[in-house]
């Protein structure tokens, strides 16, 4: 849309003028040159073009209405000044303004100055010069009538922009780490300005870490037009696993035992996070291709169990899970693999002998 300013003669004198984010066409009795404005959302104050708190002078009777249905009407048929109105165009289209003569005074007719003010930013459009006639007939006869045309398509229509900067999308983070949440939100540039920017916690507070597995992160924008935007990031919390500790050599060592035997397989959590840390069905082992490659080291330690089972020792902060092989796994090598519910897997290879 060529937004200059621009006048014209037509017959009846027609005048386009962008007025609160929307197109006004306003007939007229004289050319009148059209200033663009923007207004989102259409929240509009009829008032003096002095001010949008000064009032409107009218002798003596002022009606409003929103497509065809009333919302205004002054009739106490006195010359007064009104207070400034309030309205939303999105309740209609087409706002009518009526002045009319008082049924009770016949003298010279006025009507002053309007302009609409746009309440989300201030800014304003003049939409009439005064209008004043001097007795032009009988009393009440009508010496103001015109019809705006309200079109929202040059409104702000644009979802305001979301950049969350913590956590990234896919970012892995452990188990009760302190992450500082950094996320921003603008409008575009002329818009409607923002009007809230809300994530799950506050710009700079911490990010929920208390529980593993997957999270997310979201964060909303919204615009004084009522535009909006979320943008959610998904991000895991996992368990501070370092590895298996002795007895067990981890990847790429081969463990080398004694098959029937119980294998204490020791690894820490960083802290008790209770015996419910296995996910469903785990750990499980399955045979792999004996001499695939890594050294081989045996077992320095046994145990005598019925059953796998697993404990925690608060003394040494480790989980140790004693698992029971089987003694028909002689001449055979398998992979015991350990999967967390926070969705990790830890492998270790053996050797059975």
């Amino acid at each position: 849309m060529n937004h200059a300013m621009r006048s014209r003669l037509i017959p009846g004198w027609t005048v386009a003028a962008l007025v609160a984010g929307l197109l006004m066409t306003v007939t007229i009795g004289q050319a009148v040159a059209a200033a663009p404005m923007a207004c989102p959302g259409g929240a509009l104050t009829l008032s003096n073009a002095v001010s949008a708190t000064q009032g409107i002078a009218v002798d003596d009777d002022l009606l409003l209405q929103l497509n065809g249905t009333t919302f205004y009407d002054n009739n106490d048929e006195l010359a007064t000044v009104l207070d400034p109105i309030q309205f939303s165009a999105a309740y209609g289209d087409q706002l009518r303004v009526v002045a009319s003569n008082s049924t009770v005074y016949g003298d010279n007719q006025g009507l002053d100055s309007l302009a609409l003010y746009c309440d989300a930013n201030g800014s304003s459009q003049v939409l009439e010069p005064n209008q004043s006639q001097g007795g032009i007939g009988p009393n009440g006869a009508i010496f103001y009538d015109k019809t705006f045309t309200i079109d929202f398509t040059d409104a702000d229509a644009t979802d305001p922009s979301v950049t969350i900067t913590t956590p990234p999308d896919g970012a892995v983070y452990l188990l009760d780490q302190v992450v500082l949440a950094d996320y921003a939100c603008a409008d575009e540039a002329g818009g409607s300005g923002l009007a809230t920017c809300t994530g799950d916690v506050a710009d700079g507070a911490a990010i929920d870490t208390s529980t593993v597995g997957a999270q997310t992160f979201a964060v909303t924008g919204t615009d004084n037009a009522g535009n909006s935007t979320t943008v959610t990031h998904a991000y895991a919390v996992r368990y501070d696993f370092g590895g298996f500790f002795q007895p067990v050599d981890n990847l790429p060592v081969v463990n080398s035992v004694k098959a029937g035997s119980a294998i204490p397989v020791k690894f820490s959590l960083n802290g008790d996070q209770g015996l419910a840390i296995f996910a469903t069905d785990y750990p499980k082992s399955q045979v792999i291709a004996c001499g695939a490659g890594g050294s081989v080291d045996g077992i320095e330690q046994t145990l005598t169990a019925g059953s796998s089972s697993l404990m925690y020792d608060a003394g040494t902060d480790q989980y140790v899970y004693v698992w029971k092989t089987e003694k028909s796994w002689t001449g055979t090598c398998r992979q015991l693999v350990v999967k967390l519910i926070d969705g990790t897997y830890h492998r270790a290879n053996f050797l059975f002998k």
